[in-house]
Formats: C-alpha cells, structure tokens, sequence
C-alpha cells in the first residue's frame, strides 16, 4: 500500500463525520530548532486516532503543540476555530485534554484532591457526580481516595491521570504513551476503559504509544511520524494488517 493510497482511505473515512482537530502544514520549535516539518492532521468528532513513530519521530511534540505548549507555524483549528494564538488554559477550556507521558499527578495531593484538579475550569454542580462515576470505572482509586498520588503503584497513577484529565469533560483527549511501564494486565484495563469512555461520553482521542498492535485495534485511523513528519498515514486496519507497513515504520 502506498503512502497515497492510505491518505485517500483515510480521509474518505474521516470525511463522514465532521472535523473536530485539523492541523494544516503545523510546524513546530524548539528554540530556532524546526521538529514537526509541515504536519496535516485530522480528527473527526468522537474518534480515535493513533499516532506512531520511532523515539525522537515528533509524536510528543505534535500533542505538546496541540495543547499549546511549544511555539508553531500552520494552522491548528478545534471545531474550526483557530487555536494557535491561544494559550494552554484556553485550549483547555474549549475541551482539550491531556494525560502527559510519566503521568504528571500532584505527588502530595490526595487521589481526591487529585481528581477535583482536573474539573478546575468548570463551572457547573456537577463534580460530585462526576467523582462518583469514575469511581465507578476505577474501584481501586476510590479505596484510595485519601492516599497521596505520589504513593500509588503506577498502574493506579495512570487511572487518576486519565481521570483527573476527563473531569474536564473534554471534547479532545490526547494521551502520551498510556502503556508506558505497566504490566500488561493493567494496559489491558487502561485501553479497556479507554474504548468505553469513547463510545458513552462521545470524546475523541489521539493516542501516542509504543504498543502498535494494541493502539491499532481501538483506533479508527493512524498517523506514522517519521523524522518530524507524516510518513503514511491510513485506516487503522489496513496499517495493522499491511506486512511493509508492520516492518517498516510499526518494529512488529
């Protein structure tokens, strides 16, 4: 399959639905350092979209420039409105989320005060329910309520990551390597919640991980960066079952 041919796929797919994301020819820095080379990207209202690459390919950075964290040129759109003048807090207000690689809890807070960070931007009476649903989807935060974060096993840390990121009850929620050094159980559980989450709360994600086979199967399309670019990018299927593909870009 050529490069070509899964971009028509994927954007005939992606077409049916209306664009939540759009970044069109995004560059981003570091200093005078250019690391993302004239990215387009798209992600429809409710999708899952994974994005793939060796270490040092740009994925981090292509969340980071997302949420407004590092400095870009192109145009970044949420639900067609531009973004790349705002700061993090307003993009974080207009419904996106993060769960940043190695977590980010707040170490001396409690698993509680934890999750009640995460609804910071609210401004609706519905934060205790909104506790008490994720309670629900993680049993073991609830057990450890009043337990410092920093106390936790990691398997725990990212279940209130996710959590703390989802109070805000985002539209977008970007996830930065969610199977980093967890047993394969616990990820297991993680992509688990993570699939229900898109199906009853309606959020679309872009998902970066290390893990191909498993991010592949609950994405609806891909993204392959190679070198601060997009590579190939497709239906989430064809890059799974592509045996050049698998070698070439996905090291299974």
């Amino acid at each position: 399959m050529t490069a070509q041919a899964a971009e028509a796929d994927g954007t005939t797919q992606a077409s049916r639905r209306e664009n939540l994301l759009e970044l069109r020819d995004v560059r981003a820095y570091y200093g005078d350092v250019e690391c993302l080379h004239g990215v387009d990207l798209t992600v429809a209202d409710g999708e899952v979209v994974v994005v793939l690459g060796a270490n040092g390919a740009g994925k981090t950075t292509l969340l980071r420039s997302i949420c407004r964290l590092v400095r870009t040129d192109g145009e970044l759109l949420l639900a067609g409105e531009p973004i790349g003048g705002k700061s993090t807090y307003d993009v974080v207000r207009l419904g996106v989320s993060m769960v940043p690689q190695g977590r980010g809890t707040l170490a001396d807070l409690s698993v509680e005060d934890n999750i009640r960070a995460g609804g910071f931007v609210r401004r609706d009476k519905q934060l205790k329910t909104d506790i008490a649903y994720w309670y629900d989807v993680f049993p073991r935060l609830a057990q450890r309520r009043t337990t410092s974060a920093g106390s936790l096993s990691g398997g725990e840390q990212q279940m209130l990551a996710i959590t703390r990121a989802l109070m805000s009850r985002p539209r977008l929620l970007l996830l930065d390597e969610p199977s980093l050094g967890l047993a394969p159980i616990v990820v297991r559980q993680l992509f688990g919640v993570l699939a229900r989450v898109c199906e009853e709360r309606a959020v679309a994600m872009v998902i970066v991980e290390q893990n191909a086979a498993l991010a592949l199967d609950m994405a609806q399309r891909g993204y392959v960066l190679e070198a601060g670019s997009v590579a190939i990018t497709g239906p989430a299927a064809r890059l799974r079952d592509d045996e050049s593909v698998r070698r070439a870009y996905l090291g299974y």
